[in-house]
Formats: structure tokens, C-alpha cells, sequence
């Protein structure tokens, strides 16, 4: 007997009776006294080019070992078959037992999509947790809380107010707001009066024009003169 390597591409309307098809074909190859060393299922996979309208279908795997007559039963049932749309039968050497490159391939898509959803469900149990977490931090620990009450020794009938920190900051905002206010009037009223008093030193003095009244006994004198001689 010798060995065989046999890969069937089998349609994707008919891919739910690809596990029926392999047992039927293990039967044919039993009967004939033939071994199966390996069978592989690849599933559904996208094809190199479109055959008969379609772009994926369903793979199978045989490494089997048999003799002529087994696998013309096996090839005239592929033939017949609606649901075959081609083989591949390669000649071995040996016995092929192994996982295939391709087994492993698909094996390694399904660990990555698994570790993927994983971790997708981590974070959102993550998001999810997240509000619950800080609501129940802010209802431990408000922002604003109570003073102590007074002690026994102290006056009798005080009671501590609540110390809210955002009012006092308030306060004291308002009350340096006002002090400021106050400095900057007093300022302005300082830089107001000295340019008052520069105004006043900087005014040119007003010249006085004073007006000599004429002597009328110099015409008294002139008249006299002129008589005496």
C-alpha cells in the first residue's frame, strides 16, 4: 500500500455535512483495508479565486494509506459528489501524522480571538466598576466635614460650628478684594491731589499792569513857569 495526502474543497451551502462526508470516507478507505494516519477539518476558508460563483469554502485533510483500488473508490465518489467541487491527491512517502501548517494557523487565530475577548471583557468590567467605585469613595468621604463638638470644660451652651473650607477661602478672597479696593482709592487720591499741587506750582504768574496816574501838578507847573517869565 502506499501513501496519500488528500485535500477536498467541499461547498459552503453543504459545509454542516462535512463531518457525515469524512466518516463515509474513512469507511471506504476501512473497508479496502487502508489506514487513516491523519484527518484534519479546516472549516470555512476564503478561496485563491472564485470557483463555480463561490469565494469560501470548506476543507478537509486525509493522510491516508491505501492501496490502488481504495483510492479509485475514493476518487469515483468524489466525482459523483454535489457537494466535492475539487480534490488534490499527492503521493507520500511516508506516514503523515503531525498537525499541519494550517491546523496550527487556525489554531493560533482562535487562541488570539480568545485572549481578545478576554481582555475586551476585563476592561469593561473595568468601566463598569469604575462609577460604583467613586461613588461609594464619595459617600465614605465627603469634602465638607463637621467640627468636633466643644469639650465638657469649655462654655457652657457653645456649640462648634461645621468648618467649611470653601467659605472661609470665600471670606478671605472678599475681605483681600476690599483691602485691595481701599489701597487703590487712596492711591488714586494721593496721584490726583500731587498732580493738583504740580498744576498750581507749574502755573505762569499773571502780570500785573499797574497804571501810573499822571501827576497833574506837572501841567500846574509848566503853565507857571511860562507866566513868571
Amino acid at each position: 500500500m502506499r501513501h496519500y495526502e488528500i485535500v477536498a474543497v467541499i461547498h459552503p451551502d453543504q459545509h454542516s455535512r462535512a463531518g457525515e462526508m469524512a466518516e463515509r470516507y474513512k469507511k471506504i478507505i476501512a473497508e479496502g483495508g487502508g489506514v487513516v494516519h491523519r484527518f484534519e477539518d479546516w472549516g470555512l476558508r476564503e478561496l485563491a479565486y472564485p470557483l463555480k460563483k463561490q469565494k469560501r469554502a470548506q476543507y478537509i485533510l486525509f493522510n491516508i494509506e491505501c492501496g490502488a483500488q481504495t483510492l479509485g473508490a475514493l476518487e469515483e465518489d468524489f466525482r459523483f459528489s454535489e457537494a466535492v467541487m475539487r480534490t488534490l491527491v499527492v503521493r507520500r512517502e511516508r506516514a503523515v501524522s503531525g498537525d499541519s501548517p494550517v491546523i496550527k494557523k487556525i489554531a493560533e487565530e482562535k487562541e488570539a480571538a480568545r485572549m481578545k475577548a478576554e481582555e475586551s471583557a476585563r476592561e469593561a468590567a473595568k468601566a463598569e466598576a469604575a462609577p460604583a467605585a467613586k461613588e461609594g469613595t464619595d459617600k465614605e468621604s465627603p469634602s465638607a466635614k463637621p467640627a468636633k463638638s466643644a469639650k465638657p470644660g469649655g462654655e457652657k451652651g457653645t456649640v462648634a460650628k461645621p468648618a467649611v473650607k470653601g467659605k472661609e477661602d470665600k471670606d478671605d478672597k472678599d475681605a483681600k478684594e476690599a483691602k485691595e479696593a481701599k489701597e487703590g482709592k487712596k492711591r488714586g487720591r494721593a496721584a490726583k491731589e500731587a498732580d493738583e499741587g504740580d498744576k498750581t506750582l507749574k502755573a505762569p504768574r499773571a502780570k500785573s499792569r499797574v497804571r501810573r496816574p499822571r501827576a497833574a501838578d506837572e501841567g500846574d507847573d509848566d503853565g507857571d513857569d511860562g507866566g513868571d517869565e
